[in-house]
């Protein structure tokens, strides 16, 4: 198994937006600390957009699109778009849970006993502070969807939570949200 400093300076693409194509390489470090820390502002303010306007809103579509978004499974060539195809895995998958798919279920409340289960690395809001992403280290990366597919039943069976189907994809882009206390919601 990785140790959380190797998964730390483990690389990753991403993206300057979510229509933007690829940069250069980062560490998992830098996005979660770095970025988290430079975008604080707009992250905050998507945050609060959510809260007064919606999920449906045209101003919150509008500011997550310009969000940096970053590609967990992996590193693609820069100046391409990432897809399964031209990624080179990470070993590390993200999981969504959304609120809307889980009405009346207070998430927080599982953050902490998700962050126990193995392999996971960090358990983070997501931009809305309303749904929840999981940063799931993986054993065989050529396997990740049956990896994505059990990690979800095994949610569903253990806490009767219900994941994002749309996001098993290792080329997936996060867009990362508002966590002010991240030292509190992961395990790095």
């Amino acid at each position: 198994m990785k140790s959380y400093k190797d998964i730390l300076s483990s690389k990753i693409s991403w993206c300057a937006n979510i229509s933007s194509p690829a940069s250069s390489p980062i560490t998992i470090y830098e996005s979660l600390r770095v970025f988290g820390e430079k975008y604080k502002g707009d992250l905050k303010r998507a945050r609060d957009i959510y809260e007064e306007e919606g999920h449906g809103s045209e101003s919150y579509k509008k500011i997550k699109a310009a969000l940096p978004c970053f590609i967990y499974g992996g590193v693609c060539p820069a100046g391409s778009n990432p897809n399964d195809g031209n990624l080179k895995p990470s070993s590390l998958i993200t999981i969504d849970i959304d609120q809307h798919d889980n009405e009346g279920v207070d998430l927080d409340f599982y953050r902490e006993e998700i962050l126990k289960m193995k392999g996971v690395v960090g358990v983070y809001k997501s931009l809305s502070g309303k749904g929840l992403w999981i940063l799931l280290l993986v054993k065989f990366p050529d396997k990740t969807r049956e990896h994505y597919k059990y990690f979800a039943r095994l949610l569903k069976q253990k806490f009767g939570l219900n994941v994002d189907e749309q996001c098993k994809n290792l080329s997936r882009k996060s867009v990362l949200g508002y966590n002010p206390h991240c030292q509190d919601s992961t395990n790095l």
